[in-house]
Order: C-alpha cells, then sequence, then structure tokens
C-alpha cells in the first residue's frame, strides 16, 4: 500500500506541513528498518534531503551535534547501547532542544 504525497484531511495537511520541513534523525542498527522508516517518512511528505540514516549510537551523537534534528527516530537497542541514552544526552547536552520530537521504538517481540 502506498500512501499518497498529497494530504487528504486535516490532521494530514498538518502533520504534512510539520514533517516537509523537518531534519529527522533514524537512528537503527538494522537497514532495513532505517530505510522502510525513511521510505515511510517519505510517503508522508518528508524531504529526503532532511533524512539523515545512522546505524551506530556513536554516529547517531555526532549527527545529533552536527545537525540538531527536529525529529529523531532510534531503536531502543542501538548496538550495546540504549536509545533512550540518545534522549538522556540530548536534554543534558542542549537543554534548549526539549522542541525536538523523540520517538523510541523497537523490533523487540519480548
Amino acid at each position: 500500500m502506498r500512501i499518497s504525497k498529497e494530504p487528504d484531511d486535516e490532521d494530514s495537511k498538518i502533520f504534512h506541513d510539520y514533517i516537509t520541513q523537518r531534519k529527522i534523525l533514524i537512528a537503527d542498527s538494522s537497514s532495513a528498518s532505517r530505510v522502510g522508516l525513511a521510505q515511510t517518512l517519505i510517503n508522508l511528505g518528508a524531504s529526503l534531503k532532511n533524512l539523515i540514516l545512522v546505524n551506530t549510537f556513536d554516529l547517531a551523537l555526532s549527527e545529533m551535534e552536527r545537525a540538531k534534528p527536529h525529529v529523531v527516530i532510534t531503536d531502543y537497542q542501538l548496538g550495546n547501547r540504549c536509545g533512550l541514552d540518545l534522549l538522556q544526552h540530548q536534554r543534558q547536552f542542549r537543554p534548549e532542544s526539549k522542541e525536538c520530537l523523540f520517538i523510541l521504538v523497537t523490533g523487540n517481540t519480548s
């Protein structure tokens, strides 16, 4: 199923307008998960040039400091570190970033 890039109701339009201009960091050790999330966001209106995809905790930290994304989507299990540590790091070293949307995901079913 392909989601249309054109919003068809008011909530979709609001989300589309929001996501179009935002820098988004996707941190997941699984290539398939990163690409799947990126494609979904593009289908919802995100700009490819505003997507940053990384596969390690250290790269995610580096990109958070460099790019200052508006949205961070990270896997809970990010290598041998926890994706939640990224949020804690951001809150500690960039307290002005409280407007950043932070989404924690997991593929672990247990």
